[in-house]
């Protein structure tokens, strides 16, 4: 579950920010601050301020550099507060996981130490969608406010997977989407994919990998964690509740038959993009916002990716939680295992969609990172070609260069410690086997 070291590049790549800024000119600037009595602000991107230069493709970026840090700040914390959670479940202390190396080891040690345990997990993926009219309306809003010619009016993007919407009060889906039903509540018959947990009532003796009620390798078992032979029935998680044969407990997405969706199911259309389509509704893979040829194009289109990942909504994934215990564990060391386990299945979920999240943030950064001397160039170009006034000149030249290599910084400070966050998950992951 480690991030990728590829998706974490910003951290080389954000002094990109300053380069081409040797060609900015300040000669005349200082006739114009003597004669309108202008200078930098007090504050700049380090303190919150974004309204560094008065051009909005540029503030835009600014404003963008600002939002990372704060969700990368949120998702952080998001991360901490779950491991910290779960490392107090399971009594290990800040020491131990100091002598250890990570909160994955000390887990794995303390298992085996204290209760003569392991225990694997098994996951769904955590889903993230980008809602696809927001980056589009962005994109269009930067471009309106910087005097772009041919804004688009379109409120969709192209999107690179699956684009997700909402069907015709009929039920109905236009061009090659298809209708699909959803359907929440416990013990759903489900002749799609489960997410939640999936209930096998099971006749005679099977392998569960799960929590069986009934008999667990012949031992009566109350809803516990059975690695072997289960008598009665069996609850899994993860991805083999995803094909579930049995009751789903959650929620069941199938393609809609003939008739149609079922009268309480939430009814989306779904087309799925190998290349790239048109999309107004949710993307859940890469997208692209409505483009237009301005010299601010490139800032907009930048600042309007980066505030949809930002906003993207992240699912918790369901889980299967499979615990191998001595049976010479009992009585108060049980009870705090058991407890500890079903700590760790409410955050492990929280904590895998946080981690998704995550992901998403690095690669705004990353873009951001990259684009920043772009959007220099871009208003560099118009100021070329006299579409920016003297003031706005001015400030380009002088207050924007320095809060380019400022807004460097403040990516980087943010996303190192968004990557501590997601290595120590990586440890605990890695340890459960996922």
């Amino acid at each position: 579950m480690n991030a990728s070291n590829k998706k974490l590049g910003y951290f080389a790549s954000a002094t990109a920010l300053v380069v081409g800024l040797g060609i900015l000119s300040t000669s005349g600037c200082d006739q114009i601050k003597d004669a309108c009595n202008l200078d930098c602000a007090d504050t700049g991107v380090a303190e919150g301020n974004a309204s560094i230069s008065g051009n909005v493709a540029i503030d835009s970026f600014f404003q963008s550099v600002l939002n990372f840090r704060g969700v990368a700040t949120g998702v952080a914390a998001d991360i901490s507060a779950e491991l910290d959670g779960i490392q107090t479940a399971f009594g290990i202390s800040n020491a131990e996981v100091t002598a250890k190396g990570s909160l994955g080891a000390a887990l794995k040690a303390k298992l085996a130490a204290d209760f003569k345990a392991s225990i694997k997990v098994d996951a769904q993926p955590a889903k993230c969608e980008v809602d696809a009219s927001f980056s589009a309306e962005a994109n269009v809003e930067c471009q309106a406010h910087a005097n772009c010619e041919g804004t688009p009016p379109s409120a969709s993007v192209e999107c690179s997977g699956t684009c997700t919407v909402e069907a015709s009060a009929e039920g109905k889906c236009e061009g090659m989407a298809e209708v699909s039903c959803e359907v929440s509540g416990p013990q759903l018959t489900c002749m799609g994919e489960c997410s939640g947990t999936c209930t096998v009532e099971i006749m005679g003796t099977a392998k569960c990998d799960g929590a069986c009620n009934g008999k667990c390798d012949g031992s009566t078992s109350n809803g516990a964690s059975c690695a072997g032979m289960c008598e009665g029935t069996c609850e899994v998680g993860g991805t083999a509740a995803a094909s579930c044969s049995g009751k789903c407990n959650g929620s069941c997405e199938y393609k809609a038959p003939m008739a149609g969706c079922e009268a309480n199911a939430k009814v989306e259309c779904k087309i799925k993009a190998e290349a790239k389509a048109q999309c107004s509704g949710k993307c859940d893979g890469e997208f692209t916002p409505p483009k237009v040829d301005c010299d601010a194009a490139a800032s907009c289109e930048a600042h309007a990716k980066a505030e949809a990942k930002f906003q993207a909504k992240c699912t918790p994934p369901s889980i299967n939680v499979r615990l191998t215990v001595d049976g010479s564990v009992q009585g108060s060391a049980r009870a705090q295992l058991d407890y500890a386990v079903a700590d760790l299945k409410a955050r492990l979920p929280r904590l895998l969609a946080a981690v998704k999240k995550a992901n998403l943030v690095v690669e705004a950064g990353t873009q951001l990172g990259k684009d920043g001397a772009t959007a220099v160039q871009g208003t560099l170009s118009a100021f070329t070609k006299g579409k920016v006034d003297a003031v706005a000149a001015y400030r380009i030249g002088s207050c924007v260069p320095d809060q380019l290599t400022a807004s460097a910084k403040v990516i980087t400070d943010a996303g190192t410690d968004l990557k501590n966050e997601v290595t120590a998950a990586g440890s605990l992951t890695a340890t459960l086997g996922m």
